[in-house]
């Protein structure tokens, strides 16, 4: 029998294998190929020969693994990795000393076997956030210099008042919270009616704890009457601080007077204005300071007062 094969049959036509077949395929082949080994095809009755060990091997392995725990136990242990030298940048307001103390008496700066001051096992980031917390700054970076320097750089939140409570000198930014406690302080002495007394009655050494707190800046000065206990991070409100601001920019301005501290009572809005002049001011903080100057203006413009001009209530203008 014969059979007639067309020029269009399959095996002429038929598609060609594509990648992964033909990938396939020849993956195929090397595994047949691996199966005629010749430790399949030899004697399965030869006794086989032990190989020798290779102590040379063994012997150069021990060798370099010995060197290398030795140069690491080196570097965590030599006194020339140890850090000794710490480079503060960036304090206006604290002191570059008491950041390096707090450091060097620190957790983080103890010496032992393997001493935490090493310049591979130092933990920067760690300790550069409690200096942040311990300082109340806005940032704070550390830079390790090899072999044994570290670069202290931080960014100090800006103050706009400093605070008096109860004799003690704090550093406040501009939304009441505390930057600094200042080690100036003063003997703090109750004064029966100290928020309506005049300037002259806060004794010399009060003057002179503000003269020395001015010299972080000039800012405003405002004593807390109320006799309350520092606690938390906020103390005084934005507004009464922003207040403080705009009145003795503006008083000093126009000439009308040197603001030599501010005050408050317990209500944490009203103001009181102490002036090198026989009389001061009253305002509300939480009034338009602009309207309050305002009626300023218009009360010095006919009158001289003696005492006081208290400002808080609107378009009612006292003063004597």
């Amino acid at each position: 029998m014969r059979y007639f094969h067309s020029n269009k049959n399959f095996n002429q036509y038929k598609p060609s294998p594509s990648f992964w077949e033909r990938f396939k395929k020849k993956r195929q082949k090397r595994e047949v190929v691996a199966l005629k080994t010749p430790d399949l095809l030899s004697n399965p009755f030869k006794k086989e020969v032990p190989k020798p060990k290779n102590y040379k091997k063994i012997f150069v392995t021990a060798f370099i693994l010995l060197i290398f725990l030795g140069w690491i136990t080196l570097m965590l242990t030599l006194p020339y990795f140890k850090i000794n030298n710490i480079l503060i940048n960036g304090t206006k307001i604290s002191k570059p000393q008491e950041v390096e103390d707090y450091l060097r008496h620190g957790d983080y700066f103890k010496d032992g076997l393997i001493s935490s001051r090493n310049y591979f096992l130092f933990q920067d980031k760690t300790v550069a956030q409690k200096i942040q917390d311990k300082f109340l700054y806005e940032k704070v970076e550390i830079k390790k210099v090899f072999p044994n320097t570290i670069n202290i750089i931080v960014s100090e939140k800006p103050a706009s008042i400093i605070y008096d409570n109860n004799g003690l000198i704090y550093l406040l930014d501009k939304d009441g919270k505390i930057i600094k406690k200042t080690e100036i302080s003063y003997n703090f002495t109750a004064l029966v009616g100290a928020f309506t007394a005049s300037s002259t009655d806060f004794g010399a050494n009060r003057l002179v704890a503000y003269q020395q707190a001015q010299t972080y800046g000039n800012f405003p000065i405002i004593n807390d009457s109320r006799s309350m206990p520092v606690s938390g991070d906020k103390i005084l409100s934005a507004k009464l601080i922003e207040a403080a601001i705009i009145w003795q920019k503006y008083l000093k301005e126009q000439a009308i007077g040197e603001v030599k501290f501010f005050s408050t009572d317990e209500t944490d809005f009203n103001l009181k204005i102490n002036l090198d002049k026989s009389w001061y001011i009253m305002i509300n903080s939480q009034n338009d300071s602009s309207a309050q100057i305002h009626n300023l203006k218009m009360i010095l413009s006919n009158n001289k007062p003696t005492n006081y001009i208290d400002l808080r209530f609107g378009d009612r203008v006292y003063w004597k």
